[in-house]
């Protein structure tokens, strides 16, 4: 078993490699820099109980360049761009290019477990 520093310091240089190994000054992103994020944000956080719902809302300003999903059969992931359904999924796993980029607002993610087991997802974005 993996402890949480051990992974979250492997996470942060994944992080680097899929942004191109750009620096970010300390710990300060610049403004040139990709935005990652990563839901849910902790490995502890990575079941959602039967019946459970999260929700995240952020604001991005930014074009989407890439998206990776995995979302269990009872579970469905729902991404909203300016509170309108954008893309969702249930029962999937995979990654999305987007090679143009797709211009993101207000993003809202929810991800509600209509199961009757604890369902483990992930959804990560690349923003430029």
């Amino acid at each position: 078993m993996v402890s949480d520093i051990v992974f979250c310091k492997e996470m942060y240089e994944v992080k680097a490699v899929i942004a191109g190994g750009k620096s970010t000054n300390a710990g300060v992103p610049t403004v040139r820099d990709d935005l990652i994020l990563q839901y849910p944000e902790s490995i502890s956080e990575m079941e959602l109980a039967a019946g459970d719902t999260f929700v995240r809302e952020i604001a991005v300003n930014r074009r989407i360049r890439s998206l990776t999903v995995s979302c269990p059969e009872d579970a469905a992931i729902v991404l909203k761009n300016d509170n309108q359904t954008f893309l969702w999924f249930t029962n999937e796993a995979g990654n999305e290019k987007f090679p143009h980029g797709k211009e993101i607002g207000n993003l809202r993610i929810e991800v509600t477990n209509s199961g009757s087991y604890d369902a483990r997802w992930l959804c990560r974005m690349v923003f430029d």
